[in-house]
């Protein structure tokens, strides 16, 4: 379970390494509260559903066991200064891509046996205010989970 927020803040270091890049004015984890439009381009990281993929055969509680946690990463911009998906496009090349590393090296290891791989994109779609569009990336943290303890 460790390895989980480990892997989450790899996640989120890779986006603060590259704020200035991306053109970020808000970048957050867990937001608990509603983005201002003059906090665009922004992206909301969350996780979702943690569900056991494979059980193990070798106890009898099932563990260790491989674990996929639903991670979504929102991108938020004001449609009157920046495409939507040329910006997408970006961040999600930012989830894929190792801090410090060349830009054209895909790292999947977002921690120690812990890897990532996109479930699936959503959007774009809007917030009911003006100008203000968004597109999700889902990625799959798949990770080993040794024990209840």
């Amino acid at each position: 379970m460790e390895q989980r927020f480990v892997a989450m803040q790899e996640i989120k270091d890779r986006f603060y390494e590259k704020k200035n890049d991306l053109g970020l004015l808000y970048l957050k984890d867990t937001p608990s509260g509603e983005i201002d439009p003059d906090q665009t381009p922004a992206i909301l990281l969350t996780s979702g559903t943690d569900s056991i993929g494979k059980y193990s055969n070798r106890s009898d509680h099932g563990y260790p066991a491989q674990r996929i946690l639903e991670v979504s990463i929102e991108a938020i911009i004001n449609s009157r200064d920046i495409d939507v998906v040329d910006f997408f496009k970006n961040v999600r090349k930012t989830a894929f891509i190792g801090r410090g590393t060349n830009p054209e090296i895909v790292d999947i290891q977002v921690a120690d046996g812990v890897f990532i791989r996109e479930n699936r994109s959503e959007g774009p779609f809007g917030y009911g205010l003006p100008n203000m569009i968004g597109m999700r990336l889902v990625l799959d943290l798949l990770y080993t989970d040794n024990g209840i303890i």
